[in-house]
Order: structure tokens, then C-alpha cells, then sequence
């Protein structure tokens, strides 16, 4: 009989637990890889071996997005394992390994995004510093992949998973549904305690050119409202059932978070005048003030994609004044 069984691992970020699913089968699979580091991989082991199986057994990882909490003990899976790895193919570009020229290219990459936002030059090396010794300790590069396009059916002893693409957090993030039990697997395309941070792509893929993470999310989250699901395994958590309604908080939450915005650029209007317009680090710290670190590119990509989605609208526009894009109301209100 095949078992399902959530492993908490631990990490060393601000978000402390994620989750890892042994699917325990004459196939053992599991869902997502936790973060690289002996704590993590020992209850890992551990875990397992409660639910009855192995690390050595495990015969295929779904990667439900390429995110250093979730890929993190992949390598050494699969080298005790020789499991089959899955990911969607829009971020099995992140699991390769770019060399030093590539790393640099992505250093510029997030400084230009920091320099068009407006950001100070403190703050943006105060980022790219704790980005970059994230990445050097626990990202792992991983080439053995499986490409998903989405859509494809899985087989277990006692049901089967339907991939579900459901880019936002990432361009190739995933869910997993079992159509008959209606639960879903949902990486951290849906959380029940916290909104997800649909992240900028400063380094797009060919597949990926013009990629707006905010207008793409909000579109999987109406689409995923079609669903039929009962119980969700999140990525990080405990399992809910709330589906439906978790997904209106969602879609109210960054509805009230644009109107919060267009509020920011009338008072500058009144204030200053039509033709005056705020920078993305403005408007972040008008909303989230104080921010620091990871958490200062993660406002500033929240913010950017609220005004995507009102330069799509027509109600802003987004205007080039030196290095900094300046965006200003129109007309359209």
C-alpha cells in the first residue's frame, strides 16, 4: 500500500522548515529535496526510515521549482539512489552550472535591476553579498534532469500524480495532483500562512524573454480555482484544506497591494505634481520600509510586479530618467 509521509527538514533561513514528501511505493518517489546541509540530510534519512524505506530506494524526485530550499540535497540523493529527477522545463535552466563568466553575468544582472529601481548602493551590495554566499553554500548545480513540460501522468502502486504547471514563484514551478484523492502537491505555489513571492527574473531563459511574475501568477491562481482539490501538501507547513479560499486571499491580497500602490503615486502627484513619478525602492519604501538583504530584492520584486501589471492596464507608465526608471500616473484612473 502506498503511504504518503510530510518530513519536515530544517533550514538556516528565516522560513526554518521545509517540507519534503516520501512517497513510500514499489517506486519510492519523493517531492522536492530540502536544503544542503548534514541537519537537513540526517532527517532526511531519518524520516524515511520511520515510513519504511530508504534513501538508497528512492527511484525518481519531482522538483516542484529550482529554489536552494527545495534542491538542495538532490546530488546526494542521487548519487546513494541513481533516482530519475523531475522538473518543469522552464527552471531546469537554474539547476545548471553557468561557471564563473555566468555568475558574473548574473552579479551585473541584479545590479542593473537594483540601479533601474533606484535602490542605494549600499543596500544593493548588502544584497548581492548575502546572495552570492547563499548560492555559493547551499545552491548545488545538477545536469542529470528529466524535462517537464507539464501535463504528464505519473503511476504509483495506488494512484497517479498529474503534473500541473503552474508557473509564478518561479517560471517552472509545479504542482502535483492526484485526481481521485483531489489532493494536491503545491511546492510553494500555495501556502496557507504565507503569500508566496511571485520572484523577478533578471536572467530570463530564450523561453522566458518578457516574463511578468505577478500577471503569471495571478493568472495560475485563477486557473487553479478549477481545480478540484480537498487537501493540499504545501512546501512549507502543515497540509490544509481551505483550497478555494486560500486562493481568494491570494487574488484579494495583491488586488488591495495595487491599490495600495496607485494611492503611493496619487499622494506623490498632489503632492509634487502630475509629471512627478516614484521609483520602484520608493514605492517599497513607502509599503515595506526597513527591508534589508534577501528581503530588500524581494520587495522590490513584489513591487515591480504590481506595476507590470498597471503598466499593462495602462494606468502607469514606467519613464527612463538616467539609471532609474521613474513610473508616473496616467490619465486612465
Amino acid at each position: 500500500m502506498t503511504t504518503i509521509n510530510r518530513i519536515e527538514l530544517p533550514t538556516p533561513f528565516v522560513l526554518n522548515r521545509v517540507n519534503c514528501y516520501y512517497i513510500h511505493d514499489s517506486k519510492p518517489a519523493i517531492v522536492d529535496a530540502g536544503v544542503d546541509t548534514e541537519e537537513a540530510f540526517e532527517v532526511l534519512v531519518s524520516g524515511i526510515e520511520k515510513a519504511g524505506g530508504s534513501v538508497e530506494g528512492i527511484k525518481r524526485v519531482f522538483l516542484t521549482h529550482a529554489h536552494a530550499d527545495h534542491i538542495g540535497l538532490l546530488s546526494r540523493i542521487v548519487d546513494l539512489s541513481g533516482a530519475k529527477v523531475f522538473i518543469h522545463r522552464h527552471d531546469a535552466p537554474k539547476m545548471l552550472d553557468s561557471g564563473e563568466e555566468g555568475r558574473e553575468i548574473l552579479r551585473s544582472k541584479y545590479r542593473l535591476f537594483f540601479l533601474e529601481s533606484g535602490a542605494p548602493e549600499d543596500l544593493t551590495e548588502e544584497f548581492l553579498e548575502a546572495l552570492f554566499n547563499r548560492l555559493k553554500r547551499y545552491f548545488r548545480c545538477f545536469e542529470q534532469l528529466n524535462v517537464l513540460n507539464g501535463s504528464e501522468l505519473f503511476s504509483f502502486d495506488d494512484f497517479e500524480l498529474e503534473i500541473i504547471s503552474t508557473p509564478g514563484h518561479s517560471p517552472g514551478s509545479i504542482c502535483l495532483l492526484d485526481k481521485d484523492s483531489r489532493t494536491l502537491f503545491s511546492g510553494d505555489t500555495l501556502l496557507e500562512k504565507i503569500t508566496s513571492n511571485p520572484v523577478v527574473e533578471v536572467n530570463p531563459s530564450k523561453d522566458n524573454q518578457g516574463y511578468r511574475s505577478l500577471e503569471v501568477f495571478k493568472n495560475t491562481l485563477t486557473m487553479m480555482e478549477s481545480l478540484l482539490v480537498n487537501k493540499v501538501m504545501p512546501g512549507h507547513g502543515r497540509p490544509f484544506e481551505n483550497y478555494r479560499g486560500r486562493i481568494k486571499e491570494l487574488l484579494d491580497h495583491h488586488e488591495e497591494r495595487t491599490g495600495q500602490i496607485i494611492e503611493a503615486l496619487m499622494l506623490t502627484c498632489r503632492n509634487l505634481g502630475p509629471d512627478v513619478g516614484m521609483t520602484r525602492y520608493m514605492i517599497t519604501q513607502e509599503l515595506f520600509s526597513g527591508l534589508h538583504g534577501m528581503d530588500v530584492f524581494l520587495g522590490l520584486s513584489e513591487i515591480k510586479g504590481h506595476l507590470d501589471i498597471l503598466e499593462t492596464r495602462g494606468i502607469v507608465t514606467p519613464v527612463q530618467q538616467g539609471a532609474q526608471i521613474v513610473y508616473t500616473l496616467t490619465n486612465r484612473l
